[in-house]
């Protein structure tokens, strides 16, 4: 009960929500969290592709897929005896929006 009137007054003052899974509550699942930004009509962005697809409005992070090719690609390098000091580090590649 005190949560939701908590929730209810944020919701009186917010215009968006922008959050990650870091930052998630304890107290609330992520569920919960699309569920009150849905009735609330808000935009909102996340951190990962699992909110989208529960009813989320968005979001931005590194593609997995691209994540694990590059992965695989350095433990391949590492089992045929390269060094990992040796091998290069870089930024990712992708993002899926």
């Amino acid at each position: 009960m005190i949560l939701n009137l908590h929730w209810r007054r944020l919701s009186e003052s917010m215009r968006a929500l922008l959050t990650c899974k870091e930052m998630l509550s304890p107290i609330l699942t992520e569920a919960e969290i699309v569920d009150f930004t849905v009735k609330n009509r808000l935009p909102s962005m996340y951190g990962g592709g699992g909110s989208v697809e529960i009813g989320g409005l968005m979001s931005y992070g590194p593609n997995p897929d691209d994540l694990y090719r590059r992965a695989a690609t350095y433990l391949d390098k590492i089992l045929k005896g390269a060094k990992p000091a040796d091998l290069p580090s870089s930024n990712r590649r992708s993002s899926s929006l």
